[in-house]
């Protein structure tokens, strides 16, 4: 590092730079290398003087770099994760069975067939409410009867719910086998 440096402090000297500013590896009393920012200035006057601050960055630097290695993990993931929702995606929309995936009770993805089931494009219900395709009759009773267990409060209230069944029948509605929910925080077995 101290060819870069001494070029610079040279072009100083010569008048060519008021001032520079690099980041340098020096070597520690101890053997450690550690990371530095030089900065440098020439004073003018009858005697110039080089005025020089040198800041230990070690810390930043590491950092630094442990956000750049993080970040790089961060990427892969992403990219490999993408490449899974592309074949899921690439799979739901292959298939003949109506599929829909809805966040917050809307549905953020549908396919063809779903949609052809209701006599909709996809287009046409993304965003919305699965109450759009529900009566009111239906919707009294999916939001009063129907249960699911992907918050800890849900899964809470389908204990309750098994715990006071005495009787009837019970309908199990289950995506697909074998489908592990991968936004679901709570696995369930019966």
């Amino acid at each position: 590092d101290m060819g870069a440096d001494l070029a610079q402090f040279q072009r100083m000297m010569r008048g060519e730079l008021e001032q520079y500013s690099l980041e340098k590896r020096l070597l520690h009393r101890d053997g450690a290398i550690i990371w530095v920012n030089i900065r440098c200035s020439i004073t003018g006057g009858p005697t110039p003087l080089v005025v020089g601050l040198v800041e230990d960055i070690t810390e930043r630097r590491r950092h630094t770099e442990q956000l750049a290695a993080l970040n790089r993990e961060l990427e892969t993931r992403v990219a490999h994760r993408t490449a899974q929702l592309a074949v899921q995606a690439l799979a739901m929309d292959s298939t003949m069975e109506g599929m829909a995936v809805m966040r917050d009770g809307r549905f953020i993805y549908m396919n063809q067939p779903h949609a052809d089931m209701f006599g909709y494009t996809p287009e046409e219900l993304l965003g919305k409410s699965w109450r759009a395709l529900a009566g009111p009759e239906e919707q009294q009773h999916f939001e009063t009867e129907a249960h699911h267990f992907y918050t800890a409060d849900a899964a809470l209230r389908l204990r309750a719910a098994l715990d006071a069944f005495t009787g009837g029948r019970i309908v199990i509605g289950i995506a697909g086998m074998p489908y592990k929910c991968p936004p679901a925080p709570l696995e369930v077995a019966f």
